[in-house]
């Protein structure tokens, strides 16, 4: 139960109960949300314009029981987006560590934001571009167990999220598929099914590059804004067709209006390092600075070598 809640909170609304929507004209707009909600005027706010300001290379970012189907999924509309929650047996939750986390992050949630138009959707921007679309899978710290314990925790790495781009294009994509066939059953804000498709991870990655990402710290991009995200947003965005975001922009919020355009508009990133992270054979090369988990491999090495020939 209290993981339900907490999956309906991140995303819809917040322990305050404050109303948020995002009517850039209202007063519950995003605009307002530093005002209702004070964690989101805080300094690490997403998400952001992404302009990297360093670049290093780290071990590969590694994906566990990505291709594991739930044993049950609940699909929400929660008046703000369309989620998914995977419910996995213990033994094979979906996971992932490597590419410069801290450690290991286990799956809660995924969810989705979109335009009204192709030119516009995704939270983020790469040098002021925005994408149609753009998809969050929520990651808490696995040691804790729970997501509810890692937003109680309140650390700067409490959770971490992955976030793909989506270009529109002709091919559809396997995961969306699954997912929008069931969108007429949860229309009305507030609907959810609990026989949701159980979809791989996988099947929302195909063709997926995870080599190359963004990294940063900041916070969730809806109230209450809790600075405790470890942010890697992937380079190369995923396909999804125009009939499937369309199905997205059928969606209905809480005032029976589409729900469309919601992102929070970017966030300052003044102070903070926003890095470009190459995980490739290539991007090992000089002039790269290298991620500190790799420094400290290469240390551990040396200091092996050392001991070898006393």
């Amino acid at each position: 139960m209290l993981l339900s809640l907490l999956f309906f909170w991140i995303g819809s609304s917040s322990a305050s109960g404050a109303h948020w929507d995002y009517n850039l004209r209202g007063d519950s707009g995003p605009a307002h949300w530093s005002r209702l909600f004070t964690q989101c005027a805080g300094n690490r706010q997403s998400p952001i314009d992404l302009k990297p300001t360093q670049k290093w290379t780290a071990v590969p970012l590694q994906t566990f029981y990505y291709s594991s189907s739930p044993s049950e999924a609940h699909l929400t509309n929660n008046g703000h987006t369309a989620k998914l929650s995977n419910h996995h047996q213990s033994g094979d939750i979906p996971a992932m560590t490597g590419g410069g986390l801290p450690t290991k992050y286990a799956f809660a949630q995924v969810h989705f934001h979109w335009g009204s138009e192709d030119e516009k959707g995704s939270e983020h921007l790469v040098g002021g571009k925005a994408y149609p679309m753009e998809m969050h899978l929520v990651h808490y710290k696995a040691s804790l167990g729970n997501i509810t314990a890692a937003v109680t925790e309140g650390a700067p790495d409490s959770l971490a999220v992955l976030g793909f781009f989506f270009e529109v294009g002709d091919t559809p994509n396997p995961g969306l598929a699954e997912l929008v066939s069931r969108f007429p059953e949860v229309r009305e804000a507030g609907a959810k099914i609990l026989d949701a498709p159980k979809i791989r991870l996988n099947s929302f990655l195909h063709g997926s590059d995870l080599s190359s990402f963004y990294r940063y710290e900041g916070s969730l991009t809806t109230p209450s804004c809790n600075q405790i995200v470890q942010w890697t947003v992937v380079k190369q965005p995923l396909m999804i067709s125009k009939d499937q975001l369309e199905a997205f922009r059928q969606l209905e919020d809480g005032h029976s209006h589409k729900i469309v355009d919601n992102f929070r508009p970017v966030q300052s990133s003044i102070g903070r390092k926003v890095s470009l992270v190459d995980t490739s054979p290539r991007g090992s090369g000089a002039g790269s600075a290298c991620a500190p988990l790799l420094t400290s491999l290469m240390m551990i090495v040396a200091i092996l070598n050392v001991g070898s020939a006393i």
